[in-house]
């Protein structure tokens, strides 16, 4: 069935890929996905959606528009509604319902029970009954952009249903993400489409402009012409004025005939061309400038044909000679007789001085506009918002990363007021900074903002750039810290942990140290043959196992220093289960509280007995304080359930108390987190649970109990088919209290007088003859006055450490004596010096008496 449904689920993906990639129409595409989702999951009608935001009071608020929809129209006026905006997707506002829910939480939801789901608002009158809901939204890089919904699946839906989904959800995102990509590039398109025809138009516009203009010129030239007829004759009276000003103006003149031959010439032009003026008269142009002439005789020949006159600009070495080049503007007039062009006026004017300042001023321009376009690059690269503003609070200049934030483009932000894009809620959070660069003061200041992603957090400064005492700009730095709060956050986080680890070391090594001593005065009395005590071997066992539990308990708080190694075995999968409710059946029953086991047929499992007992204990313990704080009147009921599910077995403890509110829900595992009162909890139980399990490559997950109250769920693989191992003591226990013969000789060294009185009389009773120490030095001491097979050292003492000792027993005193660490709390650096120095053991505490006489006697054989 899995295969089946996983065989369709990627035939669909395909389909929609292949289909996406022939260019379908967007609207076919996603029917096609939603008519595969529905026969999928067996489900009724759905929809396939994009979240939208829209600007509403200053805040992005998220909508819904479908891309496809089933039909469920159940009037003339619903019908009429669908058919109508089918096409271009209907939009929901209205959050509060199942799919807001998804929207605003942006997490899947599972309604087998919507009437009663305090989740939804109903549905319409007339509407198709609403059996089952399912929605689950889908993202592109980490932020939603849509989501799925279906209905009225038989038996409704569960939530693997989200990871059965997750291609074809990723496969949704894909292709909405790509059909946003296109509507953008369509809507750019037509924007620019749209600009064209504008600028069409508007060229349209200035050449019918022009040529109007030029028909009103032809039309007053006309009229000049009959005027110059009519005053030709006025004109021969001023030739005198003429000659006059031809030698005194500053401006090169001449006249050249329709042959091209000079007339006239005064003695400014004359000296450019670098002849006097009598060289010139009668003679053409080209005979006195001779290739200088190439550049300007067609143009007269053109005034001549025409009658047009003609300006132009005209930059080289005059035909003077000479270096350095010169700017020149020539004007050609005609002077028309009878409609005859008779000769040519020359007009010849010397702008070098004005083109050089003209070049100077371009360059500079070019200057300007470079060192613009480099400051743009800059600011437009750098990892921080920058905006400035006027006096007014208006938009004088943004950069990229501004216009990023804000999702607009330079040109729309540009003249705008910091109001009307920012929004009123923003406008609030930065007006106190505004009013103190506006006094010409800097300012700076730390703000929360939401986004349509989240909230993000910015430092934001303001300064001020005066002129004349007065401001004429405010320039706003602001630069996004929100990644930088949440490393902070992760940080303390960090240091509580840490904080954990150094307190787990230290619990660890002062409650090993009397856990030590009370398992060997344990073990000393159970190898006394006495009757008395034989009789109690049942109690002494519990003892045991309560020292071994306890030893767990304070190696879990000491794994948040460090890691340590799992004690795994193959057990029976019911008892650890068993041995932590047998924990706490008694206060169940003192709390009213009924316990229900339905447990099948279950494989053994491989796992640390006492750490899986503690994950039971940690679970079990938050069910019973949950009902017992519960003061509802109800039947209050902790389900507890077990069955084999494939390679795994699966357990579930379930309670009909107030359960784990919603805000909470993500957190629940999280390290010192906890809902309960100061005092009350330290928020490490269900953390430890957690990784424990994990430990165990299994899972552990939270869940809301049907019909309201929390749900645990824990996972870890069965144990491969293989005979059970026998747990049985060693081979000391079987001498209990039949002590052997000389072993040899051993060294104790501790600075617990307790630990050395206990674990000194053990080893007696077992043939070795003991000698105590308390403190490195006194060792030393020991080691130099008598020989000795083993020396038993602990690694935590004051003054010298256990670990200094056994670097100067074995590289300063050479002994040959098997020497055994033994401590509550062994650092990785530790570990190491010890392995350099050739150490043979290292052995935790609570340390097993039985254990130690098992490798002392191994070292005295010789093994």
């Amino acid at each position: 069935m899995q295969e089946s449904f996983t065989r369709d689920l990627l035939t669909a993906i395909h389909r929609a890929q292949m289909r996406y990639i022939d260019d379908v129409e967007p609207r076919r595409l996603f029917r096609a996905l939603l008519d595969s989702l529905l026969a999928l999951t067996e489900s009724e009608y759905g929809f396939i959606g994009e979240v939208h935001h829209e600007l509403r009071d200053g805040v992005w608020t998220p909508y819904l528009k479908s891309h496809v929809i089933t039909n469920i129209a159940w009037d003339a006026a619903s019908r009429a509604f669908y058919e109508q905006h089918v096409e271009s997707g209907l939009e929901f506002r209205n959050l509060d319902t199942l799919f807001g829910r998804v929207i605003t939480s942006a997490e899947p939801i599972v309604a087998n029970d919507p009437a009663r789901d305090p989740r939804s608002t109903g549905v319409p009158t007339g509407h198709p009954p609403l059996r089952a809901f399912f929605g689950v939204p889908f993202s592109r890089r980490g932020v939603m952009i849509g989501m799925v919904g279906i209905a009225n699946r038989p038996g409704g839906y569960d939530a693997s249903l989200v990871d059965a989904l997750e291609p074809l959800l990723a496969t949704c995102a894909t292709i909405v993400h790509a059909h946003r990509e296109s509507r953008n590039l369509e809507s750019e398109r037509a924007q620019r489409s749209e600009e064209l025809e504008r600028m069409v138009a508007e060229r349209t516009r200035q050449l019918t402009e022009a040529n109007r203009a030029l028909e009103l010129e032809v039309a007053q030239r006309r009229a000049v012409e009959r005027t110059l007829r009519e005053s030709e004759a006025v004109a021969r009276a001023q030739l005198v004025e003429l000659q006059r000003l031809y030698g005194t103006t500053p401006v090169g003149l001449a006249l050249v005939g329709s042959d091209l031959r000079y007339q006239r010439i005064n003695e400014q032009l004359a000296s450019i061309n670098g002849a006097p003026v009598h060289a010139h008269i009668g003679r053409t142009i080209r005979e006195v400038l001779g290739r200088h002439a190439d550049p300007v005789e067609p143009v007269f020949a053109r005034v001549v044909e025409t009658g047009e006159p003609v300006e132009f600009a005209f930059t080289g070495v005059p035909p003077r000679g000479g270096a350095q080049e010169y700017d020149w503007l020539i004007k050609l007039y005609p002077i028309i007789d009878e409609g005859v062009v008779r000769s040519v006026g020359i007009v010849m004017q010397d702008v070098t001085a004005i083109k050089r300042a003209e070049r100077r001023a371009a360059a500079a321009e070019r200057r300007a506009r470079a060192r613009e376009e480099q400051l743009l690059l800059i600011t437009d690269n750098i990892p921080v918002m920058i905006a400035a503003l006027d006096s007014e609070l208006r938009y004088r200049f943004v950069n990229k990363r501004y216009c990023e934030a804000r999702g607009q483009t330079r040109e729309q932000v540009i003249g705008t007021r910091f109001g009307d894009i920012a929004g009123e809620s923003l406008v609030q959070l930065v007006r106190p900074l505004f009013d103190e660069g506006l006094a010409g003061r800097l300012a700076s200041s730390e703000v929360a903002v939401p986004m349509p992603s989240g909230m993000m957090h910015f430092t934001v400064h303001v300064i001020p750039e005066l002129r004349g005492g007065q401001v004429e700009r405010l320039y706003m730095v602001a630069q996004d810290i929100t990644e930088l709060k949440r490393v902070q956050a992760q940080l303390v986080q960090a240091g509580k942990l840490a904080a954990m680890g150094e307190l787990g070391a230290s619990v660890a090594h002062e409650l090993n140290q009397p856990l030590t001593a009370i398992r060997i005065f344990v073990e000393t009395m159970r190898s006394m043959p006495s009757a008395p005590l034989v009789a109690f071997t049942r109690e002494q066992d519990l003892i045991i196992e309560q020292i071994e539990r306890m030893a767990r308990i304070v190696d879990n708080i000491r794994g948040f220093a460090r890691t340590s190694e799992l004690e795994m075995q193959t057990i029976d999968a019911r008892a650890s289960l068993d041995r932590a409710l047998m924990l706490l059946s008694e206060q169940f029953r003192l709390a009213d509280i009924k316990v229900v086991r339905e447990i099948g047929p279950l494989p053994p499992v491989r796992a640390d007995r006492v750490r899986l007992q503690q994950v039971f204990l940690n679970i079990l313990s938050n069910a019973l304080h949950a009902l017992q704080d519960d003061e509802r009147e109800h039947a209050k009921r902790v389900l507890i359930a077990a069955r084999k599910d494939g390679a795994r077995v699966e357990y579930v403890i379930e309670d009909n108390g107030p359960g784990v509110a919603e805000e909470h829900a993500a957190r629940i595992f999280d390290p010192f987190f906890t809902t309960k009162e100061l005092g009350d909890g330290t928020g490490l139980g269900l953390s430890l649970a957690y990784g424990i399990v994990a430990d165990h490559h299994g899972s552990l997950r939270h869940e809301p109990a049907p019909g309201g109250g929390a749900r645990f769920v824990i996972s870890i693989p069965a144990a491969e088919s293989e005979e059970r191992a026998v747990q049985r003591r060693g081979a000391a226990s079987g001498a209990r209290g039949r002590p052997s013969v000389e072993r040899g000789r051993v060294l104790l060294v501790d600075d617990e007088e307790v630990l050395l009185v206990a674990l000194s009389g053990y080893l007696r009773r077992f043939g070795w003859s003991v000698r105590t120490a308390s403190t490195g030095p006194a060792a030393l001491t020991a080691i130099d006055a008598e020989r000795f097979d083993a020396i038993v050292v602990d690694l935590r003492m004051p003054g010298m450490s256990g670990v200094e000792l056994c670097r100067v027993i074995k590289r300063e005193r050479a002994t040959e004596a098997l020497v055994i660490a033994t401590s509550g709390f062994v650092t990785p650096e530790n570990m190491l010096t010890l392995r350099e120095l050739g150490i043979a053991d290292v052995m935790t505490k609570p340390v097993s008496p039985d254990v130690l006489v098992e490798r002392l006697n191994a070292a005295a054989r010789g093994a």
